[in-house]
C-alpha cells in the first residue's frame, strides 16, 4: 500500500494543540460557555466575539429570552417585549434593533430597539415577514428579502430610528 507522502507528496503533521497564535489571522474555532436557554431560530447581532445578543427563538414555542454574550458567557437580561422566532437583528450588544419574526401561527411585523437595558416597542415593518438579512445599526438599518409565511420575499425595507420606509428598485433601459 503506498504512503500518504508517496501519493500526495507531503506528509500530514499530528499535533495536540493549535499551532496559530492567538490573535493572528485564520485562527481556529473555540467552544465557550452554553447559552441559559435552549433554542433554536434566534435572532443575534454584536460587534465582536466577546459582545453580542442572542434573543427570542423557539423551543416548544415562541420565547422572548434575551442573552448577553461577554466574551466567556451568557447572561439573562430584560426580555423581548413579543416572543418570536426568526427574527432579524441589526446593531451592537448595547444598542440594537430586532425585526419581524414568527410563531407558530403567523409572521410578526414588530420590532424592538435595546438600549443596553430594556427593549422599547416601535414602529411595525410594512410586510411582516421572518428570516431576513439585515445590515446597519439600531439608529439607521436594512431589513431584506424572508419569507411572508407564503413566499419568498424580495421587499427591502429602511428604518430611519422611526420608522420602516419600503426601498422599491426601479430599472430602466436605453
Amino acid at each position: 500500500m503506498a504512503e500518504y507522502k508517496a501519493i500526495h507528496g507531503f506528509t500530514v503533521q499530528n499535533r495536540t494543540s493549535d499551532p496559530k497564535a492567538p490573535g493572528v489571522a485564520g485562527a481556529t474555532w473555540a467552544s465557550g460557555g452554553d447559552l441559559n436557554t435552549a433554542r433554536r431560530s434566534v435572532g443575534g447581532c454584536g460587534a465582536s466575539n466577546t459582545s453580542a445578543l442572542c434573543a427570542g427563538g423557539y423551543t416548544t414555542a415562541s420565547v422572548a429570552n434575551v442573552e448577553s454574550w461577554n466574551g466567556s458567557a451568557w447572561t439573562e437580561v430584560n426580555d423581548l417585549n413579543k416572543g418570536r422566532a426568526s427574527l432579524t437583528m441589526a446593531g451592537i450588544a448595547t444598542a440594537s434593533i430586532a425585526m419581524g419574526g414568527s410563531d407558530p401561527d403567523s409572521n410578526m411585523p414588530f420590532t424592538e430597539t435595546w438600549n443596553g437595558t430594556n427593549w422599547t416597542n416601535e414602529s411595525n415593518l410594512n410586510s411582516p415577514r421572518y428570516g431576513g438579512a439585515r445590515g446597519g445599526s439600531s439608529t439607521a438599518a436594512l431589513f431584506f428579502g424572508g419569507h411572508d409565511g407564503t413566499t419568498q420575499s424580495a421587499a427591502t425595507e429602511a428604518w430611519d430610528g422611526t420608522g420602516f420606509i419600503t426601498k422599491t428598485i426601479t430599472t430602466t433601459t436605453e
